[in-house]
């Protein structure tokens, strides 16, 4: 609800959120949180935002390997791909500031081999909710260099290019549905159903 409101309380009471520290209760508000920040915007939510998605700390230093994989750290990819995309205003589309960094940097990560299986996904996930068609690209360019073990990535690189209206994502999307009918591993299930 916070983040339809575009308001300084609005961002405080969620960044407020964001400083709790993390266990099993409220990882799932934090999840809220986040995204509600990548839905309003402006710069200490994207400030805030981009050090959560990031594989270092504010102050510069490497994560913890518990920080690295928390879910909130997907949640703030998705969200800094909400925070991306163009807003409606009156006086047409309007761009937030440093957008193009924030994309910048989920394409990145995407195409970073040596990241978490689970953020690469979400990044794929983010440059298909920014809506912008200039990520196909770079989303079509990971894809290219997918082997066999990567059909849970595959599987959300097709929904990201679907998000984004690329044609050319039916067949691969048709063959891995058809190809991993056998596959009852949680990935090649999350895979196929992306796919879908």
């Amino acid at each position: 609800a916070l983040g339809g409101f575009d308001d300084d309380a609005s961002t405080k009471a969620l960044l407020a959120m964001l400083a709790e520290k993390e266990d099993e209760y409220n990882l799932v508000p934090k999840g809220f949180a986040v995204m509600s920040l990548g839905r309003l915007g402006g710069k200490q939510a994207l400030a805030a935002l981009l050090v959560l998605a990031d594989e270092r700390s504010a102050k510069g230093h490497y994560k913890s390997q518990e920080k690295l994989e928390s879910p909130t750290r997907g949640y703030a990819a998705l969200a800094l791909g909400l925070y991306a995309r163009p807003m409606e205003t009156r006086q047409g589309p309007y761009d937030r500031p440093r957008h193009q960094r924030a994309l910048d940097l989920r394409a990145a990560r995407l195409a970073d081999g040596d990241e978490k299986l689970e953020m690469r996904t979400a990044c794929a996930v983010a440059l298909g909710l920014a809506g912008r068609t200039e990520s196909l690209p770079k989303l079509q360019a990971v894809a290219g260099k997918l082997g066999k073990r990567d059909e849970l990535i595959a599987g959300y690189l097709l929904l990201a290019r679907g998000m984004l209206g690329d044609s050319g994502m039916i067949k691969p999307a048709a063959r891995l549905l058809r190809e991993a009918n056998d596959d009852t591993s949680v990935a090649g299930i999350l895979a196929r159903r992306a796919a879908v």
